[in-house]
Parts: C-alpha cells; structure tokens; sequence
C-alpha cells in the first residue's frame, strides 16, 4: 500500500512551485498571443516547456529575468494603504513582473477592498509570498 504523498507531483524543480503560467507574447502583427514558453509562478524564471519545469535548472532551456530584486528590495520598494487600524499593501506600487507574481499568488485568497484605485493585500499575505521567493 503506498503511502499519501501531499507534495505536488507537477511542481517546479527549481523553487517547489505548484503553478505556471503561458508566456504572452506579440506576434508579427502585434497582436498579443500565448507563446510556447511557461514563467513559473514561483521563482519567475521561463522554461520552454513543462517538462523542462519540473525537472528544473537547464541553462539552454532557462531565461532568468535579468533584473531581480531582492526580498528586503522589494519590502523597501512597496506602498502601504492605511484603512483604520490595518495597513494592506498595495499590489499596483510593486514593479513588474513582481507585481504580477504576486497578484498570481493571491488568486483566491481573500483580498481587503479599499479605495477602488489600487488593488490591495494583507500584509501576512504579502511576507508569505516573500518567504516563497526566498
């Protein structure tokens, strides 16, 4: 009999991630299409296929982004948004792609609703998706 595994069988092999998404690229038109390429949700690094995700780090199959900042960079670079007593952090101040890595990590997760001009997070939220960064 084989044991429960609570591990994700389908996760990035570089970071554990359990989710990617499709590169959107501009074909010759420029009209925006999904690409061949996955980013991990995780670590934001491309993989040429699926495959190549889960087994992990292929320097001919890998595109690291070339501007990465740091946790402690990121924690200095966002804005926070005081309702009340509560601070929430303001998903629109992270620069990109890290602000769309992070919007990515809190779908489905409960979202503070503020001034309707900014899309917002809480702050245990926002130190979880750090920790994922590592």
């Amino acid at each position: 009999m084989e044991a429960n595994q609570s591990a994700p069988q389908n996760r990035c092999g570089l970071c554990g991630a359990s989710s990617y998404r499709q590169v959107v690229e501009r074909d010759a038109h420029g009209v925006r299409r999904h690409g061949d390429r996955i980013v991990c949700s995780g670590c934001a690094n491309e993989f040429d296929d699926m495959e190549v995700w889960r087994r992990g780090r292929s320097d001919t199959n890998v595109k690291v982004p070339e501007a990465r900042i740091s946790v402690a960079g990121l924690r200095d670079i966002v804005r926070t948004y005081r309702y009340r007593d509560s601070i929430h952090i303001v998903v629109d101040s992270l620069p990109q792609p890290y602000q769309d890595q992070f919007a990515s990590f809190l779908r489905g997760s409960a979202q503070p609703v503020g001034d309707g001009l900014n899309r917002y997070a809480f702050v245990q939220d926002f130190e979880r998706w750090l920790e994922a960064l590592g």
